[in-house]
């Protein structure tokens, strides 16, 4: 936290350690207290004070002045989520639920705030980008020995580890983090800015190494048993493979995409690689990934018109309060002791705390979000290749996580997953702002060039020539 304090652009990478460290350190905690899953949420605040500390300004006016459009509906959104987090301390005297629900829904607006204006050029965000696809990396490499039978300490899962269905009794594995989950979140975030980099890589190499951690990442979203994440993923993959075909420029880069993934996934063939006994161990959770989509139409039904109406008949239209249904409320007396509602979607859940005030200003935002998503995709048409295809991998988290939390808000409700979503959608809207910084260094640099002297023109004997006082010589 001083760390960061002291250098807030440093402490933003902090982060990401923060986050994978909070989970195994919790594990090994007497009581595994729940406060330390708020870590992450105290490195990142103290970069925040950090940067006022130094005269950055993270206050939101910077990001309204790029995107005006933005000012009334975050306003409102804003406005809506602290009287129901007063409303929440004021009818259940319980100042901790208060805090999650404003943490909940309002960290994602500051840390889009930090990430926009961390961004001064393509480099800052492919340096974050490439830091936590490693720490990613790192914890995948945990499920994976979780999964060839080592079981340390912290390794075991808080809460759920098993699930029933298709495929049978199966085990859902996370590693290091606290629930599978979680870890699955970050494999799925972690294989879409893979694919992305390897989109934008122009050496064979690079192409190659970072479309090879692709399967690496979607096999541990499969040991996790979240198939979620893998519709996620295929969402993502949709809507970028669209946005890169849609520009004329980018083609070429699908192409090369398609050609290294099938290429990789040819040449890894997990399950060869694997002995008889752990190739039917994989068998369960291979059965259960692939019933995604078979029900993927029941369940988008059962947790929006299924549930939304039944949260509203039991909470009303003012909702019970922010805080009482996001992840975390249980060990503080939410939850469903006090709403009693299934509101396991997400809009389920904003309807249940929020009412339906705070659906209309989430889906404002939403709106006015996407309409500055529509803008930036069409503004980096006219820059290089790499940037455009950049600020499209971006933008594709947008719809595929949207269609996750309509389903299943849990996760979201975690302080990690909420920053690596914010600093995502933070580097997407800063393109307008980094083109103008590049272009002002551009300017800079050039007026700092001496310009070579251009030797004055000789004139035949017999003319006339300027001279340098006024009048001919």
């Amino acid at each position: 936290m001083v760390a960061a304090m002291l250098n807030w652009r440093h402490g933003l990478y902090l982060c990401i350690l923060a986050g994978f460290i909070q989970d195994p350190l919790r594990k090994i905690t007497p009581g595994q207290p729940v406060v330390l899953v708020v870590l992450v949420a105290a490195v990142f605040g103290f970069s925040i004070i950090g940067a006022f500390i130094r005269g950055q300004r993270l206050d939101g006016s910077q990001l309204v002045r790029w995107f005006p459009a933005l000012r009334n509906p975050m306003a409102f959104f804003a406005l809506v989520v602290l009287l129901q987090s007063l409303s929440t301390l004021l009818r259940y005297s319980n100042l901790l639920l208060a805090g999650i629900g404003l943490l909940g829904y309002l960290s994602p607006l500051a840390a889009i705030i930090a990430f926009f204006q961390f961004n001064r050029s393509w480099a800052d965000a492919l340096r974050w980008l490439r830091f936590y696809i490693a720490a990613t990396g790192v914890m995948a490499l945990t499920v994976f020995l979780q999964f060839l039978g080592h079981s340390p300490r912290i390794f075991e899962s808080i809460g759920l580890d098993t699930v029933y269905g298709i495929g049978g009794r199966i085990a859902m594995l996370c590693g290091i983090m606290r629930s599978s989950e979680v870890a699955a979140f970050h494999a799925g975030a972690a294989a879409c800015l893979s694919l992305t980099l390897a989109a934008i890589a122009r050496a064979p190499r690079a192409q190659l190494f970072y479309a090879s951690l692709v399967p690496v990442f979607l096999l541990a979203i499969v040991l996790g048993g979240r198939r979620k994440m893998l519709a996620q993923f295929a969402l993502y993959l949709l809507t970028f493979l669209f946005l890169l075909v849609r520009s004329r420029r980018a083609f070429s880069r699908a192409i090369s995409l398609i050609s290294a993934l099938l290429l990789v996934l040819a040449l890894i063939a997990v399950p060869l690689l694997l002995t008889d006994r752990q190739s039917s161990t994989l068998a369960p959770y291979m059965s259960r990934s692939a019933s995604l989509f078979g029900e993927a139409t029941d369940r988008l039904e059962s947790m929006t018109v299924g549930s939304m109406s039944i949260v509203l008949s039991i909470t009303g239209v003012l909702g019970r309060g922010a805080g009482t249904t996001g992840q975390g409320s249980q060990y503080f007396g939410g939850s469903e002791t006090l709403v009693n509602a299934p509101a396991e979607g997400g809009l389920a859940r904003v309807l249940a705390e929020l009412g339906l005030p705070g659906l209309f200003a989430v889906l404002w935002l939403g709106i006015g979000v996407l309409g500055i998503v529509r803008s930036v995709v069409h503004e980096v048409r006219s820059r290089p290749t790499s940037q455009a295809v950049l600020v499209y991998g971006l933008v594709s988290f947008i719809p595929s996580h949207a269609a996750v939390f309509i389903t299943a808000h849990q996760v979201y409700g975690d302080p990690f997953v909420l920053l690596v979503l914010g600093a995502l959608l933070g580097f997407a809207m800063s393109s307008r702002r980094v083109t103008v910084l590049e272009a002002v260094r551009a300017g800079r640099a050039g007026m700092a060039t001496p310009r070579p002297a251009t030797p004055a023109r000789q004139l035949p004997p017999g003319r006339p020539q300027l001279s340098a006082r006024r009048g001919f010589r």
